[in-house]
């Protein structure tokens, strides 16, 4: 699905990861679709994603729970990708 570069999220040690919420092995193609990401912006989806939840509040985010959400931002970030060099 992504084809951006490996995710260099902080929750990411080696193959596996570390957030309380997704804990275990995980692969590009979900760390590309994580909502909990953190790291380097990817491409246009996490930009997105970052001004939505600049402007729309916690709690109406948190009802929004399985709407694709990550589907849709992984989609922007293949889209539009970010130069991960440097």
């Amino acid at each position: 699905m992504s084809q951006s570069s490996p995710s260099r999220c902080v929750y990411r040690v080696f193959e596996s990861c570390s957030h309380h919420i997704h804990m275990g092995a995980t692969t590009d193609e979900k760390c590309a679709s994580c909502m909990e990401y953190v790291g380097r912006r990817r491409g246009l989806g996490d930009v997105v994603h970052s001004a939505i939840e600049a402007i729309v509040p916690k709690k109406i985010l948190d009802k929004a729970n399985g709407c694709n959400c990550g589907k849709r931002r992984a989609a922007l970030n293949d889209l539009v990708p970010f130069d991960q060099e440097g």
